[in-house]
C-alpha cells in the first residue's frame, strides 16, 4: 500500500477489535478527474452571455483589484525591490504558479513556469493583461515590469523583466 495515495484511521468503540476506515490522501485525489477547468470555461462564457463584454471585464477588474490589495499587504512589510520581488515569487508559488526570480545586471527576472489559470486566460486573455497590470502597480514607482515570456505565446513559461527606474528604495 502506497501510504502517500491511501491512509487509514482506527476506530474503538464498544467490545471488539477496533475497526479500520480507509480514505484517500489529498495526493490520491489528483489521480481522479478533475474538472474545474471545464467548470471555469463555462463560467466564462456564462457570464459574457448573461452580462456581455462589459460583465466579463468588469469581474477581471474585480479580481485584479482583489489580488492588488493582497498582494499590498503582503509586501508592504519589505523595504528593497529584492525583499518584494522575493515576497511575490512566494506568494505566487503558493498560488499554483511555480514562481522564481534571479538578480541580473539591469535587475530582476521574475519567472512563472506554471500557470493554474491557463484554461481561463485562453479563453479570455483579460486575465494576463490585467495580472501584467497588478504586477505594474506593485512595483511603481521603484521599477517597471514588462512581460518577456509569455505561454499563451507558446512560451514554456510567463517571464517578466522588472528594471529600478532609480528610486531609493531599490
Amino acid at each position: 500500500m502506497d501510504r502517500a495515495l491511501v491512509d487509514t484511521t482506527t476506530i474503538r468503540s464498544g467490545v471488539g477489535r477496533p475497526r479500520k476506515t480507509w480514505h484517500l490522501t489529498p495526493r490520491a485525489q489528483s489521480q481522479f478527474p478533475d474538472r474545474h477547468d471545464q467548470l471555469t470555461l463555462e463560467m466564462i462564457i456564462s457570464v459574457k452571455e448573461i452580462f456581455g463584454d462589459e460583465g466579463l471585464t468588469q469581474l477581471i477588474e474585480h479580481r485584479s483589484q482583489s489580488s492588488e490589495r493582497i498582494y499590498q499587504e503582503k509586501l508592504a512589510v519589505h523595504s528593497t525591490l529584492a525583499s518584494k520581488i522575493a515576497a511575490l515569487a512566494k506568494i505566487r508559488t503558493d498560488e499554483g504558479y511555480m514562481a522564481s526570480y534571479s538578480k541580473e545586471d539591469d535587475g530582476f527576472l521574475f519567472i512563472e513556469n506554471h500557470c493554474p489559470i491557463c484554461a481561463a486566460a485562453q479563453a479570455c486573455q483579460g486575465f494576463c493583461r490585467s495580472e501584467l497590470q497588478v504586477f505594474r502597480t506593485l512595483f511603481t514607482p521603484d521599477a517597471t515590469v514588462n512581460r518577456t515570456e509569455y505561454i499563451l505565446d507558446g512560451a514554456r513559461r510567463c517571464a517578466y523583466r522588472i528594471e529600478p527606474t532609480g528610486s531609493p528604495n531599490q
